[in-house]
């Protein structure tokens, strides 16, 4: 699969981006893509549909993104895309676009069908965001009980 920015990394690009954004008074958003039902996936077809699932999404990831945008692994199923220069009405456009590619990709395992179950949630940073305030929020989306509820879902 090559090798994916781990959670660690992840934080190191966000605070990256957190300067250039003070810095340039750019906007920037992330969001993180979470495959609910890998673990399930694994059980039935086993560990390989896994990296075969991750690849193809981030194929589809970073065939996409501009240079200066970044994505990386946020946990064992859960990808982060950091785009910069959005707004967030443009990062809603964004993840929407993944989401329509991601589902329209027909992924196999067996000659049978295997269908993914994922959401989106992100957020646009904020002019008195920092690496802390950042993660909270991120930890926070993803706790939230209507996180599951939403297909995408982008909040301030």
């Amino acid at each position: 699969m090559g090798e994916i920015p781990s959670q660690e990394e992840v934080k190191d690009i966000l605070k990256k981006k957190l300067n250039q954004a003070h810095e340039k008074l750019w906007s920037f958003g992330f969001f993180i893509l979470s495959i609910n039902n890998l673990d399930e996936l694994v059980k039935k077809y086993g560990a390989k549909i896994r990296s075969d699932i991750l690849e193809n999404i981030i194929a589809i990831i970073n065939n996409s993104l501009r240079e200066f945008d970044k994505f990386g692994m946020w946990s064992d199923n859960k990808i982060i895309v950091i785009i910069m220069n959005v707004y967030r009405g443009d990062l809603r456009i964004i993840a929407n676009k993944y989401k329509r590619i991601i589902e329209a990709q027909k992924m196999t395992s067996d000659a049978e069908n295997v269908g993914l179950s994922f959401d989106i949630v992100g957020s646009i940073n904020k002019v008195d965001d920092n690496l802390n305030s950042l993660i909270k929020r991120i930890k926070q989306l993803l706790s939230d009980k209507n996180y599951y509820q939403q297909a995408v879902r982008i909040v301030e």
